[in-house]
């Protein structure tokens, strides 16, 4: 059984649903894949581990320095542009600037003006 570590925050919407997702593919494979999600704060047993293969946040502080001491294959994504990324990871950059300025060409679209933001 191949084993997948997640550093993802599970308290974040968005993580959640990256989880879902991870969740809804493993469960559609018939690769056999132990999920373990983790915190930052579990170094010790982090480390102590053979992991297969790396989910991780990279936004997320001291995530780099774990995830680049690990040798299983690992995607990491971030919100914002990544200065350096090790040559052994994959990566997914979400480009939130060019979603907003998408959702706020549809909302144009449809006569809509105005909008408001709360965060």
């Amino acid at each position: 059984m191949k084993t997948l570590l997640l550093l993802l925050d599970s308290m974040i919407y968005y993580d959640r649903e990256i989880l879902k997702g991870i969740k809804a593919k493993v469960d559609e494979s018939s690769i056999k894949v132990e999920l373990h999600l983790e915190c930052s704060s579990n170094l010790e047993y982090i480390l102590s581990r053979d992991w297969d293969y790396v989910i991780a946040d990279y936004d997320k502080p001291h995530i780099n320095h774990i995830v680049d001491s690990l040798s299983a294959k690992a995607v990491v994504y971030s919100n914002h542009q990544i200065e350096v990324i090790p040559s052994r990871l994959s990566s997914v950059i979400l480009d939130n600037r060019g979603l907003a300025i998408t959702a706020l060409q549809g909302l144009e679209a449809t006569g809509i003006t105005s909008v408001g933001y709360f965060a």
